[in-house]
């Protein structure tokens, strides 16, 4: 066995995460956490349904995660954003809704062709 030498180190500062709540839009609550110089994830969330949670169950328990986590009290709360900005669409997908939709059209054609009818959307009988 040989021995080591651990080096001395001193240490600068120590660094506490972020930590807070956010309110989803179903109810739901999402413990969010933020390490310096890295973007936000979710470290947990609370599922609302009311059949098995209440909207105070769900803030109490999140808060509680959040505190043990590093939180300040009071824990800050915040309601959830949607992004600014939606993902363009890929064009095969855009072909495959687009050919769905004129498939859909021929068949009510072909229906009202074949029943001597018409079909209406939105629009009053005259």
């Amino acid at each position: 066995m040989t021995d080591q030498i651990v080096p001395v180190v001193n240490i600068v500062s120590i660094s506490r995460p972020k930590v807070w709540i956010e309110n989803g839009f179903s109810g739901e609550r999402y413990v969010v956490v933020q390490h310096e110089e890295f973007e936000p994830f979710d470290y947990a969330v609370f599922n609302y349904d009311y059949k098995y949670t209440s909207n105070a169950g769900t803030l109490d328990e999140a808060q509680r995660l959040a505190i043990e986590l590093g939180a300040t009290v009071p824990v800050q709360v915040n309601s959830r954003r949607l992004p600014d900005e939606q993902p363009p669409l890929p064009d095969d997908v855009v072909r495959r809704i687009a050919a769905k939709a004129t498939s859909f059209a021929d068949a009510i054609r072909r229906a009202e062709h074949a029943h001597g009818i018409g079909v209406n959307f939105g629009e009053e009988a005259a």
